[in-house]
C-alpha cells in the first residue's frame, strides 16, 4: 500500500514536470515566432523604404514634432537604371505600413500579424547639399498571449544628396 502511494506521488511529480515544460516550450515557440515576424517586417519594411529615399530625387517628409503616424512622400525615379518619374507614398492604412507608387495600389510592406503604432519622419537638410530622412517606427506582433513590441531607427542618404 505505501509503495502504490510513493508509485502515485511519482507519476504525479512527473506529470507535472512535463506539463510544466511543454507549457514553457509552448510560450518559446510563441515568442520565437512573434520575435521573426517582426524582424522579417522591420527588414522589408526598412530595405524597401530605404531604396525609395535613395532614389528619390525630392523628399517631403511630414512629422511635425514628431507626432505619429508620419506620412513620407517622395519624388521617386522608377529604377536606378530607369529615371521615370514617380510620386511614392508611404504611410500607414489600418495598422500596416504600406508603399503606394504612382498613384497605383497600395502594397503592405508590414508582413501577417505585425502593426505599425508608431511611424515618424524627419527631413535632414545639411547646409551643404546633403539630404536625409529619419524614420523611426514602432512594430508590434502577437501570438496569443505572447505581445512584443520593437523600436527601429534608421536615417537614409539620398543618393543624388552627397
Amino acid at each position: 500500500l505505501i509503495e502504490l502511494f510513493l508509485y502515485l506521488a511519482l507519476v504525479g511529480v512527473v506529470a507535472v514536470v512535463t506539463t510544466n515544460a511543454i507549457i514553457i516550450l509552448h510560450r518559446t515557440i510563441a515568442t520565437f515566432r512573434v520575435e521573426r515576424r517582426l524582424t522579417a517586417g522591420a527588414e522589408i519594411a526598412v530595405r524597401r523604404i530605404a531604396r525609395e529615399i535613395r532614389l528619390a530625387e525630392q523628399v517631403y517628409a511630414s512629422s511635425p514634432l514628431g507626432i505619429s503616424p508620419g506620412v513620407l512622400s517622395l519624388d521617386s525615379a522608377e529604377s536606378e537604371s530607369d529615371a521615370t518619374a514617380k510620386d511614392v507614398w508611404v504611410g500607414i492604412v489600418g495598422g500596416a505600413l504600406v508603399i503606394r507608387r504612382g498613384g497605383g495600389e497600395a502594397l503592405k510592406l508590414t508582413g501577417n500579424g505585425v502593426m505599425v503604432s508608431r511611424l515618424a519622419f524627419w527631413k535632414i537638410d545639411n547646409a551643404s547639399t546633403s539630404q536625409a530622412v529619419k524614420l523611426e517606427m514602432t512594430l508590434v506582433a502577437a501570438n496569443g498571449e505572447v505581445v512584443r513590441a520593437r523600436d527601429y531607427f534608421i536615417t537614409i542618404v539620398l543618393r543624388g544628396a552627397y
